[in-house]
This record gives C-alpha cells, structure tokens and sequence, in this order.
C-alpha cells in the first residue's frame, strides 16, 4: 500500500478541483514551497483556499486577505499599506 502523498495532493486536499497548473501556481506563488515545511505550507495553502472561498486574495507580500476591490494593483495582489511602503518618497 503506497501511502505517499505529492505536494499537489496537499493543495487538492482544499482545493479538489484544481488541475496540475493551478497546483503549481499554489504551491509556488502562494506559499513558501519549496523552502518551508509541510506544515507552514498547508497554512499557507489553507490560506490561499479560504480566500478564494470568500472571493477575497492574498496580499504576496504581508499575507493579508483582503477584499478583491482592495488591492492597489489589478495584475499582482498587493494591500495598500504595503503598496504605499514600496513607494519611492515623493521630491518636493
């Protein structure tokens, strides 16, 4: 009996429909894969997972779930508070 699990079989754990692309885009986008351990990335995952639930995203930088229409940029979920700490400071 084989019992070994594939990282995509932890992302389907939360997200059954997912296809092979999706998964990786989970694992490799959304978490710390491959640098952290199972355990923090089935966090992270469970994260990711939820916020697609609510129709929410995750900020990529600071981890915050916030409402779609929140975000500071369209293509790349970024909160605001760490869009404005990336901010060259304006010249007077």
């Amino acid at each position: 009996m084989n019992t070994q699990h594939t990282w995509h079989d932890l992302v389907r754990l939360r997200l059954p429909q997912a296809s092979d692309d999706e998964c990786d885009y989970v694992l490799w986008n959304q978490t710390c894969f491959p640098f952290g351990g199972a355990q923090r990335v089935w966090h992270q995952v469970r994260l990711h997972a939820y916020a697609r639930s609510v129709g929410a995203m995750q900020c990529e930088l600071c981890g915050r779930i916030m409402d779609m229409t929140e975000s500071a940029h369209p293509k790349w979920p970024v909160c605001r508070s760490c869009d404005e700490a990336l901010r060259p400071p304006e010249e007077s």
